[in-house]
Formats: C-alpha cells, structure tokens, sequence
C-alpha cells in the first residue's frame, strides 16, 4: 500500500492516525508545508520501506522508535528544521554502495554514527567536511576506495575514527 500526497500543499500537522494504516509501505508527503514534529505514530508503520518527509517544515527530533520500522530502507528528511539526532547506528547490515550525502547531513549533530561491518564501497563523500560528531564516526569492516579527506579533521570534537 502506498500513501503518495507529495506537492499537494498541505499545511496542518501530520495527522496522529497515521499509525492505523498499517499496510503502508510508502509514505510520501514531501513537498509540502507540514508545520507540527514527526509524529511518533510514524513508528507503528511496521511494514514501512519509504518515507518521504523531505521539504516540509517538520521541526523538533526525529523520534528514536522509528528504528522499530524494521523494514525501513528509504528516508528522506532532509530540508526540514528538525534537531537532536544524537546517534546513527547501521552498523553490522548489509548496506553496500556509498554514504550520501543526504545521510552526512544527518550527521552533523550526531554524538556516534556507526557504519561499521558493512559492504559499503566508493570514496567517503566531501561532504565529511561539515561534519560535527561529538563521539565517534564507526567506519571499519566496509570497502572503501581512495583517500580518507583531510576535511574529516575539522571535526575537531571528533574522538575515534
């Protein structure tokens, strides 16, 4: 089941009934003018693999249990005001591929991002420049091609690689 309303205008807060529609699999309400948080009722979308809340102005944190969404492979939220991501833990999946730059940007308020014991290839993006973990960024068990950027320096609060 799918619920694509992206571009519609929308403005009021995500409805709290969300959680009822349990046989989603994608959830796409991007572009449009959602004011309220995420709602935690998100959560309850177990079967979720896509969710779309990107260019809205959602703000307040992205709730923790949207980890139970176990299904989950797609997230964007990006272009939204939300805060408090305090850590991102993918570590020992499946992943493969690069880390997007949509994912960096998640990280810049992180205290441990863990990408560790995957099949993550290519180069780590540029975008580690802007990067402000406050713990540790968990890279090891991946395959990744080229240089570590000199730019992951400027993350001066950054205590393990």
């Amino acid at each position: 089941m799918r619920l694509e309303l992206y571009s519609q205008d929308l403005s009021r807060p995500i409805f709290r009934h969300i959680g009822n529609l349990s046989f989603q699999r994608v959830l796409n309400l991007e572009n449009n003018s959602f004011h309220s948080m995420v709602p935690l009722e998100v959560s309850q979308l177990s079967r979720l693999r896509t969710l779309y809340l990107n260019n809205n102005s959602l703000s307040g944190p992205i709730p923790p249990s949207l980890s139970s969404c176990s299904d989950l492979a797609n997230i964007d939220l990006c272009y939204n005001m939300l805060e408090g991501l305090l850590s991102l833990d993918l570590g020992d999946n499946k992943l493969t591929g690069a880390i997007t730059p949509e994912i960096m940007s998640l990280l810049s308020v992180s205290i441990i991002a863990d990408f560790s014991e995957n099949n993550l290839s290519e180069e780590l993006p540029m975008e580690t420049r802007s990067l402000k973990i406050r713990g540790a960024l968990l890279l090891h068990g991946n395959k990744f091609s080229g240089e570590i950027p000199s730019s992951i320096g400027g993350s001066i609060s950054l205590e393990n690689l």
